[in-house]
């Protein structure tokens, strides 16, 4: 008896802790570590900046990393150099000296022409080390000499008699070549001050300069969106015989750069550098002769375009052939990332079909952060070519060794190609920008890491939380972009998802790296901003679909001014595989961007083409005032568009448009006058629409009377529904949801909400019932806590089995928490395993659902795909334990089916074929 007493007590307690344990709202135990996982990547930020030849034909790579300058020697395999350095490898300069270039002396000497920023300017070092690698002190002032430059990227030449040659901008903004002896003093015999500035160019930068063998200098550069080049006579005065003045310059409408110069055997001169417009750029070759006028045999007319293409095509380099034939390296951009190329250019200009691959060498990595290339030429005529390498998030050196016919020396590296780092990793700011689960209930997760430059990222877990290694690199996996993901207004999405059970689409705000000829470090900041918006689209499991697109990302073009920037605002997939894609259209002003703007909604073909079907010629523009500046659509049931644009007037009244549209993007004139409504004028702007299943309308607004943050619904029709809260309004306590919140709608109409921004506290997240009032089963009283210190914007989400997913970051790390629902409760209460069945599964037309607890009673059907929306609802009494169902309605993919009956329900998974 005691036994049977002491077997119910602890029944009776289990129970207690079970329901105890299973609160909706707590963390859930099953989820990472105590419902939360905390993880950030790492990566490498190599980026490679020059290479040379040490006398017994070892490699030098001159690289830069987190603010560090570093050496690597290799052998003439590739291997790296254990005598040297810390295993072939050795920290040189001050702490934020960037070497930028890098040359070998007759004796072995090392010198690097290096870069410094301060509070008081930017600055232009020459330090020269010993062939250890340490500093030589008999050089300038402890190893080191001030040149007076204020910018400066490659241009370091050391001329047969050991005198040293720099070149870059002064501080007048003037092209300018200096001249030291070997001791690193002014070589005062150049110029009378070991200097020469070229005052007639204004603002101009020497990007390269070499000695001819009568030891005149010649030099290449910009000035002004031109081109020049210049040779100067071996005691630094303009040599007067090479075009008039010493000085030869090129125009065009475009913006020209001659980035490297080269004197030729039969003694002409050529020059590579790149054209660029405002759409595409070309590697360009000039040909010169001895006068400084161009070579009519080079291609007729003394200019050869090497390549032209999007983005930014540059030449960085060339070597001259005894044959007066040249080799040109190179970058690219192929349509989806940079990569490096070499060419062989004949002695009249045209390239040679033979060499590499169709008459184009290299592309054996993908470049990275650095899209500069640099190259050396062997002893025995290959090409040794290294770059900044791209491999998954990380910035590596990157070497080839090329043949003298352009195929890869395989020998080299490990398969012709050697990827090396300085420093294992860096730590990384990271923060996520949207989420989704997936249909085997692993969750895909995209946001940035602040990589020093905010790249994209994809992260997989697996359903318990733990990092899912078996996607792409450690379960990371970062596109090939270069490119700066953001928005102009903080709190606007930077990345937004759209998917069903096939496939996934995701809209990407960035800022490319405009480069333009008035440039002279394309490869270092990121100076101009040009806006863009790529699309990705992803398998149902995540990974990419190199189908779509350039290798799974497409670049979305508009048909507006090329000084237009766009910005996705939302993004929405239609069940026929559509998209509807809402933006943000900047107009800029010659000095001033954004001075006016509107919003607009597109229609997409899968393929990320224009579906020219909808509204006019696939666009529909809402032009309201002169400030339009977000756009939120939801599609209803029916297949119409609830469209949500906010603008403002010049009395900076900010109004809220509500319309909707039929399914071909007409406007349904049933709604308000003429299809619109305006809404919500005393509040300062929507910054979220939700739809409820009854067609009702969700706003989240901020800057109402009453509180910083309110949910304001409307009817089907656009009006207020009084029945809501107080009179429609659900005003948010401000000491609970100040800033940005984020708002999830549950399948049976209740309201999750989770707290914005805020440094030093928990995040918060309140359920409230459907009618607007606290559901205090919900945490305590209405609220949750999940603790997290310092921590962002968060995004919620639900899971199919109704469990709450919430994404965020914490201090530098992604962050996601898993929360208990009733949902997730209820199911557990009915074993599934046991007592519901689906037959057949997969299904084609008709689905027989068994429930054995169900007999003859009334119940719920509700059918959910896996991203939680709920596509499909029944009401209907079992037929003794017996319920059938047609699903010919339904797309082909993986369905969750819950059966509620009185206070309980369960749920199962189906395919649809």
């Amino acid at each position: 008896m005691k036994i049977r007493l002491s077997s119910i007590i602890l029944i009776v307690l289990l129970f207690i802790l079970k329901i105890a344990s299973a609160q909706p709202g707590m963390l859930d135990p099953t989820f990472g570590v105590d419902g939360k996982i905390s993880l950030h990547p790492d990566f490498t930020t190599d980026r490679a900046k020059d290479v040379a030849l040490t006398a017994d034909g070892k490699i030098l790579l001159l690289s830069y990393s987190v603010g560090n300058s570093y050496l690597l020697r290799l052998n003439q395999g590739g291997m790296l150099d254990s005598s040297f350095g810390n295993e072939g490898k050795l920290h040189i300069l001050p702490g934020n000296y960037m070497g930028r270039a890098l040359e070998v002396d007759s004796m072995n000497r090392i010198l690097v022409y290096a870069y410094h920023h301060n509070l008081y300017g930017d600055e232009i070092f020459v330090y020269r080390l010993m062939p250890d690698g340490s500093l030589d002190l008999t050089f300038g002032t402890g190893g080191k000499k001030f040149t007076g430059l204020t910018f400066g990227n490659r241009a370091l030449c050391i001329q047969t008699n050991g005198k040293i040659v720099v070149g870059g901008m002064n501080i007048n903004s003037v092209a300018e070549v200096e001249r030291l002896n070997d001791d690193g003093s002014w070589d005062n015999s150049f110029n009378g001050s070991g200097k020469y500035a070229f005052t007639s160019l204004a603002n101009s930068y020497v990007f390269a300069v070499k000695q001819q063998p009568d030891s005149k200098l010649l030099v290449t550069g910009t000035a002004d969106s031109k081109m020049f080049v210049a040779r100067l006579n071996e005691d630094g005065s303009p040599d007067n015989t090479f075009a008039g003045n010493g000085i030869a310059e090129f125009y065009s409408d475009d913006a020209l750069a001659g980035q490297d110069v080269a004197y030729m055997p039969d003694g002409k001169i050529m020059v590579v550098g790149h054209r660029e417009t405002v759409h595409e750029s070309s590697i360009l070759c000039w040909q010169l002769l001895p006068d400084g006028t161009l070579d009519s045999s080079f291609n007729n007319n003394g200019i050869d375009t090497l390549y032209t293409g999007s983005e930014n095509n540059f030449a960085w380099f060339v070597f001259p052939s005894a044959d007066s034939t040249a080799i040109v390296g190179g970058t690219i951009f192929n349509g989806a990332y940079y990569e490096p190329v070499l060419f062989h250019v004949l002695a009249n200009g045209l390239l040679d079909p033979d060499y590499g691959l169709n008459g184009i060498a290299g592309k054996t990595f993908h470049c990275g952060e650095s899209i500069q290339v640099n190259g050396v030429r062997t002893a025995d005529g290959k090409i040794l070519l290294t770059g900044t390498g791209f491999e998954n998030g990380n910035d590596v050196v990157s070497v080839s060794q090329f043949l003298p016919n352009g195929t890869p020396d395989t020998v080299f590296g490990g398969n012709n190609l050697g990827v090396y780092t300085t420093i294992e990793n860096t730590y990384s700011s990271d923060d996520p920008e949207d989420f989704l689960v997936l249909n085997d209930g692993k969750i895909l997760v995209a946001g940035t890491v602040n990589n020093w430059n905010y790249d994209f990222c994809f992260f997989r877990l697996n359903d318990n939380g733990s990092l899912d290694s078996s996607y792409y690199a450690n379960g990371y996996y970062l596109p090939n972009q270069r490119v700066l993901t953001g928005t102009t207004t903080e709190g606007d999405p930077a990345v937004i998802i759209a998917a069903d059970s096939l496939r996934i689409y995701v809209a990407q705000n960035s800022f490319l790296n405009f480069i333009n000829g008035t440039e002279i470090f394309p490869e270092e900041e990121l100076l101009n901003y040009s806006p863009a918006v790529f699309l990705h689209k992803l398998h149902a499991d995540g990974t990419v679909d190199t189908t779509f697109g350039a290798k799974g990302i497409l670049r979305l073009n508009f048909p507006f001014d090329s000084d237009d920037m766009v910005f996705c605002t939302d993004l929405k997939l239609l069940p026929d595989g559509k998209l509807l894609f809402a933006a943000l259209q900047l107009h800029s002003l010659p000095g001033f961007a954004g001075t006016s703007s509107n919003v607009f909604l597109q229609r997409l073909n899968g393929d990320g083409s224009v579906d020219s079907s909808f509204g006019d010629n696939g666009m529909i523009t809402f032009d309201l005032a002169e400030d339009d500046y977000r756009l939120f659509i939801e599609v209803r049931s029916d297949g119409k568009i609830n469209c949500n644009s906010i603008y403002s007037d010049p009395g900076s009244s900010v109004y809220s448009l509500l319309s909707r549209l039929e399914a071909d993007g007409s406007f349904d004139n049933s709604f308000g006058v003429n299809g619109s409504e305006t809404i919500i004028t005393n509040c300062s702007a929507p910054s979220l629409m939700l739809l409820q299943n009854n067609n009702k309308i969700d706003f989240v607004v901020t800057g109402c009377d009453q509180a910083y943050n309110s949910i304001v619904r409307f009817t089907e029709d656009g009006t207020i529904d009084s029945t809501f809260a107080e009179n429609g309004y659900l005003y948010l306590p401000d000491s609970i949801f100040f800033g940005k919140v984020t708002v999830e709608l549950q399948p049976d109409g209740k309201i999750l909400i989770a707290a914005g921004y805020d440094a030093g506290s928990d995040i918060k997240v309140a359920r409230f019932l459907n009618d607007g009032s606290a559901d205090l089963t919900f945490g305590a009283n209405g609220i949750a806590l999940v603790p997290i210190y310092l921590h962002g914007y968060s995004i919620l989400r639900l899971q199919p089995d109704g469990k709450i997913l919430l994404a965020t970051n914490e201090y530098l790390n992604f962050l996601v928490a898993r929360l208990l629902n009733d949902i997730a409760l209820l199911t557990s209460e009915i074993n599934t395993s046991s007592t519901l069945r689906v037959y057949p599964n997969p299904v084609s037309d008709q689905l027989l659902i068994s429930e054995m607890l169900s007999e003859n009673k009334q119940a719920t059907i509700l059918i959910t795909d896996a991203m939680g929306q709920r596509v499909k609802i029944e009401n209907g009494k079992f037929n003794e334990n017996l319920f059938t169902l047609s699903v010919n309605d339904l797309s082909p993919g993986l369905y969750f089916l819950t059966v509620k009956i009185e206070n309980n329900s369960a749920t199962i998974k189906f395919v649809k074929q």
